[in-house]
């Protein structure tokens, strides 16, 4: 029960790791199946079963631990708002951008300085 207000947070560092792996140069499909991966993880906490194990188990929560209905709800809105980024040729959707359009260089660049002014505390 400690555990579950972390799960938004964990959510988040994921997709987070996702969205970098992007950024600095892995495969869209690579970053696909990560995500396909996290959607066959968190599939299991939408149900109001209590045999979850899968991915609470590894921070902490029994597998016999009843999700709240706000943990399942965050857990199936998730899910469905990443299946609509997936395409169904395989790809992600970008905001403001076409699905074969790649970054600038010069959007990369500013991405990877915003996140070193974050980690100095600039940001």
């Amino acid at each position: 029960e400690d555990n579950e207000p972390k799960l938004p947070l964990l959510y988040t560092e994921y997709l987070d790791l996702c969205h970098r792996q992007l950024l600095y140069g892995d495969s869209e499909s690579k970053v696909v199946g990560f995500l396909l991966g996290f959607l066959e993880a968190l599939s299991p906490l939408t149900s109001e079963s209590t045999t979850v194990g899968n991915i609470l188990g590894a921070i902490g929560l029994s597998s016999q631990y009843k999700l709240s209905p706000r943990a399942r709800f965050l857990a199936l809105s998730l899910m469905l708002f990443l299946y609509a980024q997936i395409t169904t040729d395989g790809r992600i959707r970008r905001p403001n951008k076409g699905i074969d359009e790649s970054e600038t260089k010069e959007e990369k660049e500013k991405v990877a300085k915003d996140d070193e002014d974050d980690i100095d505390g600039n940001g």
